[in-house]
């Protein structure tokens, strides 16, 4: 019997992993920036177009669609991603596998929306999770494309059409607000954008799935694919449950404001974080039988991710109720509280990524029982803050984000030799430095001429006395931080 097929896309001699990596992390950061930037341009032009209850449906809506879109992928894209070979009618069991589950959750989905409008106690989550849930087969044909171009570091080829399919999204979402939709135009973007993204990706990527299912070649990537799917379920619980318990007792107005709060909390965990970790992980997989260098990526990336991150939150923190009513109007800014909470917590959470590590060191149970225990820890936050409402969460979630960063990066320093303590003292002079310029934005925030100014110039002076009060700190504290971020990706 000949040797399995393989994907010519697998077997393209690929440059050193330092070239390539540098290159990813050109283009993620460029990506993510430029698709961020429309998403928030898109933000703001909706937020004076619809009301806060109108985000709190698709919330409602997409908690539920998160679990079953998660549940039909399985955990395959992270091991196409992982694993070391794999042949193309792998690759075809792997896509018609999350088609068909995608396709059959979607259905499941359709059938018990009125459950979930019956928990939440509002009918309009039905039609709404509805149409939603139409995008699930969409997206489940994108993942294992878009995982091979990752898994090759090609990630100029995902960010550019990211870009795209984000600058649709909000256009026809903006539209559709304009001409009067309501929530509707938040769905019609919503399944625009995906559309486009998973055309997108197709171009893109050269796999072309076959008429092939076999569940034999399932039967390597399943245990694999078990532990990731568990550590995503749980994963979800984290972001999601808080949903649940908001929507369930403070309903869709008080949902739709405390997800703009999470929204901007997640900004450093998805953008900053995301943008590092998305080129760290296949990194870290090809440097799995050399833990010194991987110790040192990972302790770099952690210390470049840190150097924007947190002054981007100690600063949101500072100036929240301005940031909130420029940008998106006076009817959001009661969220500003909770706001300045949050941030806190995204900057922890920014420099907490250790999946990376469990699973460059093929130990998805990790991944799975570290889920378990951040889970657990989270939820019970949910709880334990609601009596005193939003503020009240918010402030219980950010105290569970500090207990659990010690705890995630010993776990994870085992596996490479990297102690808290070493990574406490390439992070501590960063926070002291953001935490020194938020000091110096009060007393400048504090002075009767910027006091007086309208709200837009206060924000302007703020954010400029904060970002050179940072970098004259940081150069200060650490001189040689701004070189050590731009050779994250250049060390052998």
């Amino acid at each position: 019997m000949g040797a399995p097929e393989r994907d010519p896309f697998l077997d393209a001699a690929p440059p050193p992993l330092a070239v390539r990596a540098r290159r990813a992390l050109a283009w993620v950061a460029g990506g993510r920036v430029a698709a961020r930037a429309v998403s928030f341009l898109s933000t703001v032009a909706l937020a004076r177009l619809l009301a806060p209850s109108d985000y709190g449906v698709v919330a409602m809506a997409n908690a539920v669609l998160a679990l079953a879109e998660l549940l039909g992928q399985g955990g395959l894209g992270a091991v196409v991603v992982q694993r070391r070979a794999l042949a193309t009618p792998e690759l075809s069991t792997m896509f018609w596998t999350n088609v068909g589950a995608a396709a059959a959750l979607a259905v499941g989905a359709i059938a018990a929306a009125p459950l979930v409008g019956a928990f939440f106690g509002d009918a309009r989550v039905v039609p709404v999770l509805r149409a939603l849930a139409l995008a699930m087969p969409i997206d489940a044909a994108a993942t294992i494309p878009r995982a091979l171009l990752v898994r090759e570091l090609q990630f100029r080829s995902v960010f550019l059409r990211a870009t795209a399919a984000a600058g649709i999204n909000g256009a026809v979402a903006i539209g559709c607000a304009a001409g009067g939709l309501g929530v509707w135009s938040l769905v019609a973007g919503n399944l625009a954008g995906r559309a486009a993204g998973a055309a997108l990706l197709w171009r893109a990527a050269p796999f072309r799935p076959r008429l092939y299912a076999r569940a034999g070649d399932l039967r390597g990537a399943l245990g694999f694919g078990a532990n990731v799917l568990a550590a995503d379920l749980l994963q979800y619980v984290h972001r999601h449950l808080d949903a649940f318990v908001i929507g369930r007792l403070f309903g869709t107005g008080a949902l739709g404001l405390y997800a703009l709060g999470t929204r901007l909390m997640l900004v450093p965990i998805q953008e900053v974080a995301g943008t590092v970790g998305q080129v760290l992980s296949p990194a870290l997989a090809e440097l799995r039988d050399e833990p010194a260098r991987a110790r040192r990526a990972f302790l770099a990336a952690t210390g470049a991710i840190a150097l924007v991150s947190f002054p981007l939150m100690v600063g949101l923190a500072a100036v929240a109720p301005d940031f909130i009513a420029v940008f998106y109007g006076a009817r959001w800014v009661e969220i500003a509280p909770v706001v300045r909470v949050l941030a806190i917590a995204g900057a922890i959470q920014s420099v907490a990524g250790v999946r990376s590590v469990f699973l460059s060191r093929e130990r998805p149970d990790l991944a799975r029982r570290w889920a378990v225990a951040t889970t657990a820890a989270y939820a019970a936050s949910y709880f334990a803050g609601a009596p005193w409402g939003l503020e009240g969460i918010a402030a219980a979630y950010t105290a569970a984000a500090a207990l659990l960063w010690p705890i995630g990066q010993s776990r994870a320093g085992r596996l490479i030799g990297l102690p808290v303590a070493e990574s406490l003292l390439r992070l501590g002079p960063t926070a002291a430095c953001a935490v020194a310029m938020a000091w110096v934005v009060a007393a400048v925030r504090a002075l009767p001429p910027v006091s007086a100014l309208p709200l837009a110039a206060r924000l302007l002076v703020s954010v400029a006395a904060g970002a050179v009060a940072y970098a004259a700190l940081l150069a200060a504290a650490r001189p040689a931080a701004a070189r050590e971020a731009l050779a994250v990706w250049r060390r052998k």
